[in-house]
């Protein structure tokens, strides 16, 4: 027995993994739920929720006590495993948008194999068999470990991680070649190590190589620690952006102050050419320039009319080669202008294209050069020592011209993002700014520039290496020597660090103060030493504390609800001495008044010496299921039926007081009990199995259907009962609602409504026989006859005192014969009229219906009726009660006779006639040609009590009603045509032999 003192570190070193992976996941999915579009956060969490799943499996393995709970667990284990690996192939796809689309489906289709293999196999795909348990010591404790047979079908889930490391180191190549190096060693390599190590241990142990307990869940937590890192990475990133960008703000207006001095000086004509509509719009310096009147309406004809004859051949090509490619337009020309005057105009301009791709806008600037020309070298001397200085400058410079198009890019800007000055020229550089930031970018820049303000952005641009950095970009507005607006010059700083560090300790506080809200937390920390208790502003305003009031745990616990407070001292007080984790549930009273009820979770943190310094953890209300577990409790005590609540395993959850009074038991003594308890004896062995198949495919629906179901008294005795299920889904696992109806009451009126019935149906054959008197009397006669007038020959033989033997022998034996046939007649009577049930067997409905036709025949004669039988051959049997059908058969063809009283005596004919139906069943109709069945009558025929005879009593056709029904079939009654009524029924076939 280990001392009181000794640590339980594999409980604590699995528990604390297993919270860290929850708090990491609560945090993560905070972070998704803010955006909805950071779906490799959810993925993330759910990954990190499944290794906390592992890591528990893990522990409750290493505490089996049995092999089968050894077993059990590693299957589940699998579902676990299942989760982790899925999550890792949608992090790789979502995060390193990366990887085989085919390959990662394949992954998951192979581990989702293998987790169907698993629940196949007994115990699980690990093992084939798990022959023994061992203890073995593992950091300072028993833990179990398995021995037992491998099973071969493991092989499976190992492919599947072998085919996940394949799929990972595939999309890690294509980040490395992408540039993105540091995610693809960070997150591929984590993930390949780290699925390999638990690979490899799993299969060592599985196999007897190593010995030791499963430790899969430590591999993974380091994974999802890697992936939480990399993940907060980019956070981490944006705090020291915003820090730098505060330091570069004044030196970035001070650079767009020389810029925007430097430009000042060059006199500007701007100018847009709408393409489509063929109009120009040029500035008031650009009509000067070209010598056009302040209201002339101008087009493209106008301004090559401008333009001196030798260079408008030129000016067209330049024009449309930059229409064709989209390339700047760049041109230098001479313009005539109305005083006759010649003067050199410097032009550049750019195309927009539409969404198709056709020219739709030229936009462009137009400067005086006559000057320039003749002091051109001095003036690229200036513009050479204008880049030098430019390119020497620490800091990425950028130019745009009165068209908001950039113009120059220094040579820092170009080494950064690693293109060339054409790609960045006019738009280009947007090519860069990630897609997130363009718009607002755009945004601040055009505002600015319409306003000719100074501005300060922050956005993302793509480095020469592929890797969006946060650039802080101060831009001013510049002006020429003469105090004209030249365009902005700004200059950018890589403020990626700063940004990082900032937000990471922001996003940190914030992820904490959303996930205790949006689970409805309050979190408390209490100094154990100083007894001061910490909450936040919003918990402290909830239970009525003041900001600045200090708060003891005997403060604290003062809004704790009277009737629970001194249940809530012992928990705290266990707590403190044995160490071990605080949950309960109480009530709490709120400043308003109000009572809620929470569930308390608090661990206490010991120094050095084992005492106590700090507990610190959550309330989270549950008010709300307290009050629908009442609301779920009346509901069942209420209900009129008996109503049972039955876990997976079979054993009763919760029972109501009306289960009781059903079944003689106390609450008490049913609760955790298995529900076979009220099974009786002889069916409690297929139990189970019913059990199985149900939670297999569970769906609301009767139980037994087509049985009959029986409860059992806890006095052993058994009654009826009806019940109905209904699966329910909760958090710990699926229950199944029985709700009991006794139906002993309405059993015994069943049990009396047959008897009645079969009363009836006696009555009616007695009936039918008194109907049959002439052929009764017919039929008795014949033998009668026959025996008393071999009797008389016989006396006359020996009388005569001349006896032959041979003669008398003959004799005897017609008298033997005819006695034979005369006792067949009683007996078919007697068995026609007596009571009782007759059990039913295997019948040829053919033979009835020939002993039927031949009694009846008599009766026949003396009705002037012709009885015709139309009979299909090789019928197959029917399984039926004889008596009953002769019943039917006969009260039909008596109906047929009554129905004929009017019809003339050459017509008078009942035909019966049977055939196969083409669903397995055999019809069979009675045909007369009577006057048929009126339309009052039709609706009524088989309604006790109604009859369209005079001395009827309207039961024969509804007992003929009863019994086919009662034999799974259907009847009719119909006008045939031609005259007369038709009935037909149908039976089904049963063609197999009885069992």
């Amino acid at each position: 027995m280990e001392s009181a003192d000794s640590m339980n570190w594999v409980t604590i070193i699995w528990s604390m993994g297993s919270a860290a992976c929850l708090l990491l996941a609560l945090m993560y999915i905070v972070v998704w739920w803010k955006d909805r579009k950071a779906r490799a956060n959810l993925a993330f969490s759910v990954m990190a929720i499944a290794v906390a799943a592992l890591a528990v499996l893990e522990l409750a393995l290493m505490r089996a006590e049995t092999a089968e709970q050894f077993g059990i667990t590693v299957r589940w284990m699998h579902v676990a495993a299942w989760v982790i690996i899925v999550s890792l192939v949608g992090f790789v796809r979502l995060y390193l948008n990366a990887g085989r689309r085919w390959l990662a489906w394949t992954v998951v289709g192979v581990r989702t194999v293998s987790l169907i293999l698993n629940f196949i196999f007994w115990p699980n795909i690990n093992f084939r068999e798990i022959t023994a348990l061992r203890h073995i010591p593992f950091l300072g404790e028993s833990v179990s470990v398995a021995s037992g047979v491998p099973n071969p079908w493991m092989l499976v889930a190992q492919a599947s991680l072998l085919l996940l490391v394949i799929f990972v180191v595939d999309a890690a190549i294509t980040v490395w070649r992408r540039g993105d190096r540091r995610q693809a060693l960070v997150v591929g390599g984590s993930i390949v190590l780290f699925v390999v190590g638990a690979t490899v241990q799993a299969v060592a142990i599985t196999w007897g190589i190593i010995s030791m307990p499963m430790t899969a869940s430590l591999f993974y937590q380091g994974l999802v620690a890697a992936m939480a890192y990399e993940l907060s990475y980019d956070v981490l990133r944006a705090a020291a952006l915003a820090r730098r960008l505060q330091a570069s703000e004044g030196e970035l207006r001070e650079t767009h102050q020389r810029m925007d001095l430097a430009t000042s000086a060059a006199g500007l004509g701007i100018w847009v050419w709408d393409i489509v509509r063929d109009e120009i719009w040029i500035s008031e310096k650009g009509r000067a320039l070209f010598g056009f009147g302040p209201s002339e309406k101008l087009d493209i004809d106008r301004f090559r009319n401008a333009i001196h004859p030798d260079d408008r051949d030129s000016l067209r090509q330049a024009l449309q080669n930059s229409s064709n490619t989209g390339m700047e337009y760049e041109a230098e020309h001479r313009v005539l202008l109305p005083s006759g005057e010649v003067r050199w105009l410097d032009e550049r301009g750019s195309v927009e294209f539409s969404v198709e791709g056709k020219p739709v806008r030229m936009r462009g600037v137009s400067r005086d050069v006559t000057q320039h020309k003749l002091g051109e070298q001095a003036l690229l001397e200036s513009e050479a020592r204008f880049r030098t200085m430019a390119n020497t400058a620490p800091v990425l410079i950028w130019m745009s011209g009165l068209d908001k198009l950039c113009t120059f890019f220094n040579k820092p800007w170009l080494e950064f993002t690693g293109r060339t000055i054409e790609q960045e020229l006019g738009n280009g550089w947007a090519e860069g700014v990630h897609p997130d930031d363009f718009q607002s970018c755009l945004k601040t820049y055009v505002e600015a520039f319409d306003g000719r303000q100074p501005f300060v952005m922050q956005y993302r641009l793509r480095r020469h290496d592929g890797q969006y950095r946060w650039i802080s970009d101060s831009g001013v507005p510049r002006y020429d020597s003469q105090k004209n607006f030249a365009g902005y010059i700004g200059s950018c700083m890589d403020v990626t660090d700063l940004i990082s560090k900032e937000e990471a300790l922001r996003d940190s506080e914030e992820r904490m103060s959303l996930a205790a809200t949006a689970a409805s937390l309050v979190v408390w920390t209490w100094d154990i030493r100083r007894d001061e208790v910490w909450l936040s502003e919003k918990d402290r305003a909830l239970f009525g504390f003041s900001q600045r009031e200090k708060l003891s745990a005997e403060r604290v616990r003062g809004v704790v609800h009277p009737e629970d407070r001194q249940y809530v001292r012992r928990l705290a007080e266990k707590s403190l001495t044995t160490g071990e984790e605080l949950e309960a549930e109480y009530r709490l009273v709120l400043a308003d008044g109000r009572v809620r009820w929470v569930t308390r979770r608090g661990r206490v943190e010991f120094d050095e010496d084992g005492k106590p310094t700090w507990e610190r953890g959550v309330l989270m209300d549950i008010t709300e299921r307290k009050q629908a577990e009442e609301k779920f409790r009346l509901a069942v005590e209420a209900s009129p039926s008996g109503i049972v609540l039955v876990d997976r395993e079979g054993r009763i959850v919760l029972v109501n007081s009306h289960v009781e009074k059903l079944f003689g038991y106390r609450r008490d003594e049913l609760v955790g009990k298995l529900v076979d308890i009220l099974v009786p004896e002889r069916f409690a062995g297929h139990h189970p199995k019913h059990r199985g198949e149900f939670l297999a495919a569970p769906t609301a629906r009767a139980m037994g259907a087509g049985r009959e179901l029986f409860g059992r008294r806890k006095d052993g005795t058994e009654f009826p009962i009806e019940i109905g299920l209904n699966p329910i889904e909760t958090p710990e696992g699926m229950l199944v609602l029985a709700a009991v109806v006794d139906i002993s009451a309405r059993k015994l009126a069943e049990a009396e409504a047959l008897q009645h019935r079969e009363e009836l149906g006696h009555l009616s054959r007695v009936a039918a026989m008194g109907e049959l008197t002439a052929s009764i009397a017919h039929e008795l006669n014949q033998p009668l006859s026959g025996i008393t007038s071999n009797a008389s020959a016989g006396q006359r033989f020996i009388d005569r005192g001349d006896v032959d033997l041979r003669e008398i022998r003959e004799l005897l034996g017609d008298i033997m014969a005819d006695g034979r046939r005369a006792g067949d007649v009683i007996r078919s009577i007697q068995s026609m009229v007596k009571k009782g049930v007759t059990a039913r067997q295997r019948v040829d409905l053919n033979h009835v219906i020939i002993n039927v036709a031949h009694m009846v025949n008599p009766n026949a004669l003396l009705q002037s009726c012709k009885v015709e039988t139309l009979l299909e051959p090789n019928l197959p049997p029917i399984e039926a009660d004889p008596i009953q059908l002769q019943q039917v058969l006969l009260n039909l063809v008596i109906n047929a006779f009554d129905a004929m009283h009017d019809t003339p005596v050459s017509h008078r004919k009942v035909v019966v006639a049977t055939e196969r139906n083409g669903d397995g069943t055999i019809r069979t109709s009675v045909r007369d040609y009577g006057v048929g069945i009126s339309e009052e009558a039709r609706e009524r025929l088989f309604e006790q009590f109604f009859t369209t005879k005079a001395k009827g009593l309207g039961m024969g056709l509804a007992i003929v009603h009863s019994i086919v029904e009662s034999h799974g079939g259907t009847i009719v009654g119909e006008n045939a045509d031609g005259g007369g009524a038709r009935f037909h029924f149908t039976l089904p076939a049963k063609p197999e032999p009885l069992a």
